[in-house]
């Protein structure tokens, strides 16, 4: 399994999960995607999970998911696009 996140994976154990795991911290979707990119090859692993987006949010107290969304959505068609081969 290859694992891509931002700090919150931090706490992945690599060794127990037998997983292959970087993270980075700050990142946000942008920078998950660029560390899928540089990836040589998918071959090996059985799964690839990443998690992206937490940092994405703007610090104000009044989170709005329509407002993110709207605010994320390059970054997000960019993953999908990506993703989809």
């Amino acid at each position: 399994t290859l694992i891509r996140s931002d700090s919150n994976g931090r706490y992945i154990n690599q060794a127990a999960t037998k997983a292959d795991v970087k993270t980075v911290t700050g990142a946000k979707i942008g920078h998950v995607l660029n560390m899928l990119s540089q990836q040589d090859s998918f071959a090996e692993y059985s799964a690839v999970v990443f998690s992206a987006g937490q940092n994405n949010i703007d610090g104000s107290e009044d989170v709005n998911f329509d407002k993110w969304r709207d605010a994320n959505q390059p970054q997000i068609n960019n993953m999908a696009t990506w993703a989809s081969g």
